[in-house]
């Protein structure tokens, strides 16, 4: 929700909406989704900035289930199209469906530091039902640069 006018009036943008009503329960596909870690911020001319952890969940009847090893951060503003509800529209590994594009609305990611190809984690994940890079921070600076600051939702030993 936005308001250019101190709140007199309010314009809705949804800018990605869940393929699953959150209401109906039950058994859905899996799906990528929004980990629940966001930020927005305002640049200098007003326009919106929003990061978004992604994830990936689906449920089964008996209860939400999620994929602690899906990573990316996802970026969208005022200026761009609004991601569809496919449940393939957030997936950061760039298969078919997906709405995302590498540095321009999918903007990090972890990083294969020794190049073989996959990243060398031990099977021992946090749980903090968070994708693996998460919990993002968005600034904007007095010239419109933006810093997002975020973390490797990690846990080692």
């Amino acid at each position: 929700m936005k308001s250019e006018d101190d709140g007199d009036n309010w314009t809705k943008t949804v800018v990605w909406e869940n393929p699953y009503p959150l209401n109906a329960g039950g058994n859905t596909d899996t799906f990528y989704c929004v980990d629940g870690s966001h930020d927005l911020a305002f640049d200098n001319s007003g326009k919106i900035h929003i990061v978004f952890g992604i994830n990936r969940a689906y449920d089964d009847g008996a209860g939400p289930y999620w994929f602690p090893g899906v990573d990316g951060v996802g970026y969208w503003n005022e200026d761009m199209p609004a991601f569809s509800n496919n449940v393939d529209a957030l997936n950061p590994y760039g298969e078919a469906g997906t709405e995302l594009v590498e540095d321009y609305n999918l903007i990090a990611w972890s990083q294969d530091l020794n190049n073989n190809g996959e990243l060398d984690l031990l099977d021992d994940w946090g749980t903090y039902y968070l994708g693996l890079s998460s919990m993002v921070q968005l600034i904007v600076d007095d010239q419109d640069q933006l810093f997002l600051a975020f973390t490797f939702g990690y846990r080692r030993l």
